[in-house]
């Protein structure tokens, strides 16, 4: 990648100009394996400059909606970068069509990352991934949350709680539940 293509990526990461600027700007598409190596190496060098955001986010794939999917789900679970907040969103908005997105979510509440482990960061991060178990297919979000309605931790269990309540009273999981 050439200085004047990462400066593209950052200028399309920071909302100066749209993706289709990137895709006209650069000719070359990551497939999922070279941009998981490109992150990867990023995380391994530390991060520097909080780059695995403008690779992440911005960087032009020939990727198939699965491979994603799987991509975010090996960094929802991975340390050393700081978008963990945005991948839980995008299970809550585009990847919620995979009753396998349930686990990965499940488990990012259970560890979450070092940096937003600070009560003030940690609920906010708790609730979008219980949202975004909420919205993917049953029967797997209805045993997500049931699961995690059971936990000792408060929080994780009242959020639960509510989603498994407000999905009951609008006439979700009749079949589950009976």
């Amino acid at each position: 990648m050439t200085e004047t293509e990462f400066e593209i990526l950052k200028n399309r990461c920071i909302g100066r100009i749209t993706q289709e600027e990137v895709d006209a700007a650069i000719p070359w598409r990551k497939t999922k394996t070279e941009l998981e190596e490109l992150l990867d190496n990023c995380l391994a060098k530390g991060n520097p400059n909080n780059i695995f955001e403008i690779y992440f986010w911005s960087t032009p794939t020939d990727m198939s909606n699965e491979e994603e999917q799987e991509l975010y789900r090996k960094y929802l679970l991975t340390e050393g970068h700081y978008e963990h907040e945005e991948i839980a969103s995008a299970f809550q908005t585009r990847h919620n069509l995979s009753g396998d997105n349930v686990k990965v979510l499940v488990e990012a509440i259970i560890h979450p990352p070092k940096y937003l482990q600070a009560e003030d960061f940690r609920y906010p991060y708790i609730r979008k991934c219980i949202y975004a178990i909420g919205v993917q297919p049953e029967p797997h979000n209805f045993l997500g949350l049931n699961k995690l309605a059971v936990m000792d931790d408060f929080q994780i269990k009242e959020l639960a709680l509510h989603q498994i309540n407000k999905r009951q009273n609008k006439g979700y999981w009749e079949k589950a539940t009976k």
